[in-house]
């Protein structure tokens, strides 16, 4: 049977605890080199943990068996992720002849590989040896020439097989129904994982979604100074325009008032030539008029705005 049970989980691990009350339980890596046991493995093998962690399973079968290219094959089929379940004769410390009733059970990881065989065993030498010591009773009794109280002892050692194979049965039911408990527990867990890896998922396309809207927000920034420069620089050449303005109001006044000054000096001008024409109208004044109107006509407008008055009254003492 296939079972992952990850590190961590409180489920796998009381239904693990609930195994190694009553069962032996140990570990191994897919080449069979021993990981984990518990104290019912160890002492119904003889050892203490510091003795096998680390060595390889070769140290509980019989060197032969060891070397046999089934012993290999048995390991290369754990390592193919498949099960194995059934009586197995081992060998404790000492060389002590050991049976049991057992699956060996390849681990998964999440990707389904399998990683690791956990073995669930239940020490059943007691009645294997009943058995044998049973059947030896009767081999004997049908060998006995006098062959007195066979029947008695045959149905005996009937009675003594067949409450060994009861039990062989009930330990055997007890190890599938422990398996199939791990295996619910770890059906749980292995939906527990494919959630946790479709929350990942989505915290992953939250965060693109994230860093696309931190991204927006920068260009929207950058577009936004460069928009406030130009609304800075609109601003500064709108504020030399309106200086611009001022200055050109500020000589359009000075233009208008040069040309007011200027009317006037024309106007007092041609007012001061009638009234020397109306009083004074002599040939002689005539003869200075008109030698004095070359001369006011080389002078230039600047100096008429300059000394209007002087010209006009020039004009009057002509």
């Amino acid at each position: 049977m296939l079972f992952s049970l990850p590190s961590g989980n409180n489920d796998s691990k009381a239904v693990l605890a609930a195994l190694s009350r009553s069962l032996g339980i140990i570990e191994f890596d897919l080449s069979g080199n021993v990981l984990f046991a518990n104290e019912n493995f160890c002492k119904a093998l003889g050892y203490e943990l510091s003795e096998i962690k680390g060595r390889h399973h070769s140290m509980f079968v019989d060197p032969a068996y060891a070397r046999s290219a089934e012993y290999k094959g048995f390991w290369s089929k754990l390592g193919r992720g498949e099960f194995d379940a059934g009586e197995y004769k081992r060998l404790g410390k000492g060389g002590n002849e050991i049976w049991i009733q057992a699956s060996y059970n390849p681990v998964l990881d999440a990707r389904g590989a399998p990683f690791k065989v956990v073995k669930v065993a239940a020490d059943i030498t007691v009645e294997k040896l009943k058995a044998a010591e049973n059947q030896g009773k009767l081999d004997a009794a049908r060998a006995s020439e006098a062959g007195r109280g066979f029947a008695v002892v045959a149905s005996e050692v009937r009675a003594l097989a067949q409450r060994s194979a009861d039990a062989a049965k009930e330990i055997k039911g007890l190890i599938h129904e422990s398996v199939d408990q791990v295996e619910a527990g770890v059906s749980l867990v292995g939906q527990t994982g494919k959630s946790l890896e479709t929350i990942v998922a989505e915290v992953q396309d939250i965060n693109e979604n994230v860093r696309a809207i931190v991204e927006a927000a920068q260009r929207q920034a950058s577009s936004l100074q460069e928009i406030n420069t130009a609304m800075t620089a609109i601003d500064q050449n709108t504020q030399r325009n309106a200086a611009m303005v001022e200055e050109t109001t500020a000589a359009s006044h000075s233009l208008g008032n040069q040309a007011d000054a200027l009317m006037e000096l024309l106007r007092a001008f041609k007012l001061g030539d009638h009234r020397d024409a109306e009083d004074d109208f002599t040939p002689a004044r005539q003869s200075r008029k008109a030698s004095a109107k070359p001369r006011a006509a080389l002078r230039s407008v600047g100096s008429l705005a300059l000394a209007p008055r002087e010209q006009a009254d020039e004009w009057r003492e002509f």
